[in-house]
């Protein structure tokens, strides 16, 4: 099990990944706050190195079962999502043009998003909380087989609802966004009648 950090640790941790969220990504300009925030998610994923490497008494020429070992745990492969996500938004943050930087505050915010389910693991301290995060997680793949039953309900629906109202309609992104929006929403009693049933 991954062990759990002081909670200074965890406190400069959350500091981080608050800010990554509010890196301006809106001009070429790098300002202190966001070479601040790089620093910090760099440090972080020192930590990380620093778990592996002296995760048990084993000497580093054992390094290979080590990172097995470390990379077991769904935490870890959470971090590894992480890391990559913030290390690939850096890395196009200084190599694409400023309009395109909307893909970059988009990874950022990815990256953001993941760190908070992280950050769920300090759950597991609480008597109430902790039994409930373990509950979901086996509950996840049940919900997944739902999830594709559900998928394949709506599929079908979408398919039929489609072919007979818009039978004249030419093979575009539209329709197969239509195919999967215009059921999902139905299931919420959105009947989209002010759109007359039309395509899109």
């Amino acid at each position: 099990m991954t062990e759990l950090r002081p909670f200074t640790g965890l406190v400069a941790d959350m500091n981080t990944t608050c800010k990554i969220c509010c890196i301006s990504t809106t001009s070429a300009h790098v300002g202190c706050f966001e070479i601040f925030t790089y620093i910090m998610a760099f440090s972080m994923l020192l930590e990380e190195i620093r778990q592996v490497l002296f995760r048990d008494n084993r000497p580093i020429k054992y390094i290979r079962q080590k990172v097995e070992d470390w990379i077991r745990d769904s935490w870890n492969k959470i971090d590894i999502t992480s890391y990559v996500l913030f290390t690939t938004a850096i890395v196009l943050r200084f190599t694409i043009s400023t309009s395109l930087f909307w893909l970059v505050r988009g990874l950022f915010c990815f990256s953001f998003m993941i760190y908070f389910i992280r950050f769920s693991q300090i759950l597991f301290v609480f008597e109430q909380l902790g039994p409930k995060i373990i509950m979901i997680k086996k509950m996840m793949v049940d919900l997944i087989f739902f999830l594709v039953i559900l998928l394949m309900t709506i599929l079908a629906f979408g398919v039929i609802c489609q072919a007979i109202l818009n039978p004249e309609a030419s093979l575009t992104w539209n329709i197969i966004k239509d195919v999967i929006y215009w059921p999902y929403f139905q299931m919420y009693g959105e009947l989209f009648l002010e759109d007359g049933f039309q395509e899109g």
